[in-house]
């Protein structure tokens, strides 16, 4: 039972990662690199009574009967395939829950501001293959207390040195988008 705890606390984790920091470009190549693995951890340490060695299992496959011999090679095969798919699944809906954030706070108090677009940055993260590279636009822009840099993902008409008009949430205001 404390395994499944562990588990689903680690799961919550990684899904709690992805939609309340995946807009923000500082966190954005860490989160991208991370959550699955916090998901897939936490999915193995769910399923891990399911993975691990039972007293039926340790019985000789040529004394299993072909109904059971086939019933653990289809486990075998069904554990991983679940884990994998449950955790795009989880990335995937982490990624909305972000967007459901946002349009949470950009339906709340918001300010237009001109935003300067001053580089145009490779974002670091990594997969399986080794360190990849996402590129972002940097754009920087003035709220009442600080001057912010954020990340906006290329787009058609955006250059560095160029201007654009952007909303951001007054309560979070590196939540941001182009208006």
């Amino acid at each position: 039972m404390i395994r499944i705890i562990i588990g689903t606390l680690i799961v919550l984790a990684g899904f709690m990662f992805k939609a309340m920091l995946n807009h923000h470009i500082a966190y954005w190549g860490l989160i991208k690199s991370w959550t699955s693995v916090l998901l897939i951890i936490g999915f193995v340490v769910i399923c891990f009574p399911l993975l691990k060695r039972n007293k039926a299992w340790k019985v000789k496959v040529s004394n299993l009967s072909p109904g059971k011999t086939a019933l653990h090679a289809f486990l075998a095969i069904l554990i991983p395939i679940v884990i994998f798919v449950s955790t795009i699944l989880l990335e995937h809906l982490g990624g909305l829950a972000n967007e459901k954030i946002m349009s949470y706070y950009f339906s709340k108090e918001t300010i237009t501001a001109e935003a300067s677009v001053v580089d145009l940055v490779q974002v670091p993260y990594f997969t399986k293959f080794g360190r990849r590279y996402e590129p972002f636009y940097l754009i920087q822009y003035s709220t009442a207390d600080e001057i912010i840099q954020q990340g906006l993902k290329p787009q058609v008409g955006l250059s560095v040195g160029s201007k654009v008009k952007v909303k951001y949430s007054v309560s979070h205001p590196t939540m941001v988008r182009v208006e």
